[in-house]
């Protein structure tokens, strides 16, 4: 196994501490211990009045006993002195001593609330002044939700003496931004910044950064294919092909099914995102051409009306080819350069000016020139009122543009920003090189929940059942199986734990799942009877490793994307996802230098993609994090899908996919290559395949062993589990569900904030639980309603009043009570150092041999 030498960290601007928060709360403790001695001496004093009533009537002492049992302790202070006369002097002491402890226990509860007043206060002043000090976090807040601008200027303005509701009702808001932005290591904004780290025999911090901005891809195509679609000169001049088809014939009539790429006018981050088979009947003169040209062969306007029929005038035929292209029926053969956004324009400019008449032309390229340095404007306004007044002009172009062509986006959705960092942070070689082999470990464990290992053994399997040899084509039976096996294999991408059912083929997949059934057990059983906090499953691990079938232990190709932090001596997995740079190749942009003349990158190209004959799809489909320069030396590209095909420069060379043949021997689906070998595809870029359009979506997915999208902890089904580690690589933080204290999660009648927070406080020191922790959902499980489904990870702090406040809101009042197993409270464990740090680092090896 080897570590690609390509690593990026994901660094918080804002440090930890402002989100924390440590209050005294013992005090909470103090006052339930005095309250517990005051109903003992409640009880005794009772008991001896009780006595006394019996000898006589005396209303003085029933109403003192009324008092004390309904816990109207005042009230019986109070009363006290009319019946000091007439009870023995020992009961008088006992009372004495009560009132005594009734009025410490009020100063201790008065003194206590003080206490919850001011930290509030405080909690609120201190939000305050973060977004004041760190002007990056009000824009982050603007950029995510722009209707916010007026309150939270107001907020801002206004003394925190003065707020009001309408200021107290942004607080949840502002509570899940700035602890967003100071434990959340995902990139965003100039917030949390990637930067390039590298390992050495030092140990180096890199703090300058810079941003970047680019335009939606899916949004500049958007609005140039709708200038291209409704020009006559480009309908003219452009060529066409077809995509996939087939024709039929009833009673003489012609019909072309077809699958074509539908546009999803609410999808705004990838283009042509949907499928869809149409039907559409056309004469044979059109049969004719379709089944001459193919999908390999290019026909030009002239070609159509011919074809149509020359006495067909200009303008009607001009209509069919444009409704044609709408459809999806024709596909227009033109394509750019989408290595990067700068050059992506120039190549649309250049290419345009044959195609488009001067007027749209020169209308097309002034949208995009002022929308590209507006977005620019927006992004590097330095505070929230100029960031809003670019943002209104923004705002003002796009309304336009959606006027004149239905296109809508919102100023926030045209275009992409990264904050990242200039220098190279250097890690010290032996921290990471401790953690390498229990990683190669963990990564072969792996394969027992893979499900893309799993599919290419049941691809073949089905191949095999109606095809007898080993060797085949991608026919219709191919894409028939194909489309079916995605189906029956949903479930197994959706829950860790499933199990095959009966119409499944592959011995190889229900002996992996019968490992996983085993596994699982023994996982809960050990989780069931540990009693410490943490576990550590090395052994558990390592044994079930050597239960894997060893053709599929040295299965060739296996990568994995680690997403982790270092605490001291131990590595912290936050992901585990499929590798081959899909998560690190959004920022390559950025750090091209070092991917074009690092020899270590070179050695790592050759070691990993060239000599396991990986085959790179290289079209953006208009989603920016595809975006990038570097390319592997093999690219290919289906047929009927994306726009990388028509953009091939003289020096290069794509490969069609459907040209693979189709190799089953040994019971695994592989792609065999023009040249005889083995051949893999892979896709460099963090579109995640099921968004992807087309069959390549489900191809993509038989070649990403390496990932575990799942967490170990979601498998065990106690209401305790413990932190579960494989030696100093914890996989799996303490996680308690909220079924442990759901009783004590709701407000009692009546109960105000501060009683509330107490209580809640007084739960979790009596149990011994963290107050400080993550609440989570159980993403194993199929999560139907759509509030579950949106629900992201939550930072809370117990002692903190407003976190209390945003925890009841967020989750005990938003939740039924029948689906908190579902949630977890997951324990606080984050990076050494002020900062929330993360490393995106891959790791991959070839196999056994």
């Amino acid at each position: 196994m080897t570590l690609n030498p390509f690593l990026l960290k994901r660094e918080n601007i804002l440090e930890k501490s402002a989100i924390k928060h440590d209050f005294d709360t013992d005090v909470f403790l103090e006052i339930d211990h005095v309250e517990l001695l005051l109903n003992s001496y409640r009880d005794k004093i009772i008991d001896s009045l009780n006595k006394m009533l019996k000898n006589t009537n005396n209303p003085n002492l029933l109403n003192s006993i009324r008092y004390l049992r309904k816990n109207k302790y005042q009230r019986f202070v109070n009363s006290s002195v009319n019946i000091q006369a007439f009870i023995p002097t020992t009961l008088n002491e006992e009372i004495s001593r009560f009132i005594g402890l009734y009025r410490h226990y009020i100063q201790l509860s008065e003194s206590a609330k003080l206490m919850y007043e001011r930290n509030l206060t405080e909690v609120r002043q201190r939000f305050k002044d973060i977004l004041e000090e760190n002007l990056f976090i009000s824009n982050g807040l603007h950029l995510i939700n722009p209707q916010i601008y007026s309150k939270l200027t107001s907020y801002l303005n206004t003394p925190l003496e003065e707020h009001k509701s309408k200021h107290r009702k942004l607080e949840g808001t502002l509570y899940n931004f700035i602890s967003r932005s100071a434990l959340k290591t995902s990139p965003f904004s100039n917030i949390t910044n990637v930067g390039r780290a590298e390992l050495s025999n030092r140990n180096t911090l890199a703090n300058e950064y810079q941003k970047s901005v680019s335009l939606n891809y899916t949004f500049v195509y958007k609005l140039t294919y709708y200038y291209l679609f409704n020009s006559n000169l480009f309908i003219e001049k452009t060529k066409y092909t077809i995509p996939p088809f087939s024709i039929t014939s009833e009673n003489g009539v012609h019909y072309i099914e077809f699958l074509s790429k539908k546009e999803n006018s609410t999808r705004t981050k990838v283009f042509l995102s949907e499928e869809r088979l149409g039907k559409l009947k056309i004469p044979q003169s059109l049969v004719a051409l379709f089944n001459e040209k193919e999908m390999d062969n290019y026909m030009s306007f002239a070609e159509l009306h011919t074809a149509m029929g020359k006495e067909i005038q200009k303008e009607k035929i001009l209509a069919i080819i444009r409704n044609y292209l709408k459809i999806g029926l024709l596909i227009p053969v033109i394509g750019f350069d989408e290595t990067k956004y700068e050059v992506f324009f120039e190549d649309i400019k250049s290419k345009l000016i044959p195609l488009l008449e001067e007027g749209s032309y020169s209308e097309l390229i002034m949208y995009l020139n002022k929308i590209y340095e507006l977005s620019k404007q927006v992004s590097f306004a330095e505070d929230i009122n100029e960031k809003h007044y670019y943002y209104k002009k923004l705002n003002t172009i796009l309304k336009e543009i959606s006027e004149k062509t239905g296109i809508k986006f919102a100023p926030n959705q045209v275009f992409y920003e990264d904050g990242y960092y200039t220098e190279v942070e250097y890690i010290d070689s032996e921290i990471m090189n401790r953690f390498i082999s229990p990683l190669k470990q963990i990564q072969t464990f792996s394969l027992i929940f893979d499900t893309s290992i799993r599919l290419r053994y049941e691809f073949a399997a089905r191949l095999k059942s109606i095809r007898k040899q080993d060797f085949l084509e991608m026919d219709s039976d191919f894409f028939s199986i194909l489309f079916d096996l995605s189906k029956d294999m949903t479930n197994y991408w959706e829950n860790p734990a499933f199990i095959a059912s009966d119409q499944f083929y592959s011995d190889e997949l229900k002996e992996l799942d019968n490992i996983k059934c085993s596994f699982i057990a023994e996982l809960n059983s050990l989780c069931k009877n540990y009693s410490s906090d943490s576990i550590d499953i090395t052994r558990l691990i390592d044994t079930y490793i050597q239960k894997i079938p060893k053709k599929i232990r040295k299965e060739k190709g296996i990568s994995t994307g680690v997403f982790a932090q270092i605490n001291q001596d131990k590595l912290i997995i936050n992901s585990l996802y499929e590798g081959q740079e899909r998560y690190l190749a959004r920022f390559m942009n950025y750090f091209i230098e070092y991917l074009f003349d690092s020899e270590d990158y070179q050695v790592y190209t050759k070691d990993f993609y060239d000599d396991n004959n990986y085959y790179e799809l290289s079209d953006t489909y208009g989603f920016n994090g595809n975006v990038k320069e570097h390319r592997l030396s093999r690219e290919c590209y289906t047929v009927g899908v994306g726009n990388r095909r028509f953009s091939i420069k003289d020096n290069e060379l794509l490969h069609k996919v459907e040209d693979f043949k189709v190799n089953v021997s040994d019971n695994l689906f592989r792609f065999i290559d023009r040249d005889g070998k083995e051949a893999k595809i892979c896709f460099r870029g963090s579109l995640t395949p099921t968004y992807m359009p087309g069959y390549i979506a489900i191809l993509l997915q038989m070649f990403t062993s390496g990932a575990m999208y799942y967490k170990l902890g979601e498998m065990v089904k106690e209401e305790i589990i413990p932190r579960i580690s494989y030696g100093n690589i914890v996989l799996n933080r303490k996680r308690i569900r909220l079924t442990y204290i759901q009783e004590e999660l709701t407000r009692k009648d009546e109960e105000s904030d501060f009683e509330y927070y107490r209580r809640l406080n007084l739960v979790f020191s009596k149990l011994e639980l963290d107050k400080e922790f993550f609440v989570v959902i159980d993403r194993s499980s199929q999560l139907n309603d759509e509030e579950l489904f949106k629900f992201k990870p939550l930072y809370i702090n117990i002692e903190n009043p407003l976190s209390v406040k945003v925890f009841e809101k967020e989750v005990v009042d938003k939740f039924e009570k029948s689906i908190y197993d579902l949630f977890f409270m997951e324990e606080y464990l984050s990076n050494s150092g002020p900062n929330a740090k993360e490393f995106n680092f891959e790791i991959y090896q070839k196999g056994e041999t």
